[in-house]
């Protein structure tokens, strides 16, 4: 049956070994702007069973995303704008960095009993508490990529800032970056300026019809 805990509060719990050993932080706030805040909803880290919890942390700037290693609790200390990976006996006890501080935001535990995965800013690191080394994930996702394959676009729908010739037989326009010559009524469309990479844009033709102005990215 479901026992009901007595936390008032409790955020990201990990489960130890048996369901009644608990690691937790007490406030929702990891997906917050939770940089240099100093505020009274910094979390430490707490441990818990039925029936009792306790405080196992006292450290400066605000943990998270607790996790059990062994018989230690893992964890992300962010202060002043600097994360770094820790560690605490369950039991209670001092602190301690595990690798080096790091200006990418660590965050996202998870472990296997003995490692401890994470993100650290936009990729995925193992870290070993024995050989107290981290090692970045490789890997590729296998992909369609359909999105980046060529295709056709209909340039007529992206025609925008037409502009008149004089003798008013033809209009210059831009369509995705590349400036079009369209007829008036009956006639060739031909593509009059186009560069690779560039952004051809506001075409205007001069006044004698010989000449046409534009904007280049």
């Amino acid at each position: 049956a479901a026992v009901r805990m007595p936390f008032e509060f409790v955020s990201h719990v990990a489960l130890g070994e048996s369901a009644e050993q608990l690691a937790f932080t007490r406030f929702a706030r990891f997906y917050m702007a939770w940089f240099h805040y100093e505020g009274g909803m910094q979390n430490q880290i707490w441990v818990g069973a039925p029936g009792s919890s306790k405080q196992i942390t006292n450290v400066d700037g605000t943990n998270e995303f607790p996790v059990w290693v062994g018989d230690s609790i893992a964890f992300v200390n962010e202060n002043k704008a600097k994360f770094t990976l820790m560690s605490v006996p369950a039991a209670g006890g001092k602190t301690k960095a595990l690798g080096t501080q790091s200006s990418f935001e660590i965050r996202e535990l998870d472990s296997d009993g003995t490692r401890i995965i994470y993100e650290k800013g936009h990729k995925l690191e193992v870290f070993d508490p024995v050989a107290n080394k981290a090692t970045e994930i490789q890997f590729d996702l296998q992909s369609d990529m359909i999105h980046t394959r060529p295709y056709l676009v209909p340039a007529e729908r992206h025609a925008t800032q037409p502009s008149l010739s004089p003798n008013a037989k033809r209009v210059f326009a831009e369509s995705r970056g590349q400036i079009i010559s369209l007829p008036v009524g009956e006639g060739e469309a031909r593509v009059w300026k186009s560069l690779a990479g560039v952004r051809l844009r506001n075409p205007v033709m001069s006044k004698d019809g010989k000449s046409v102005a534009y904007f280049s990215d």
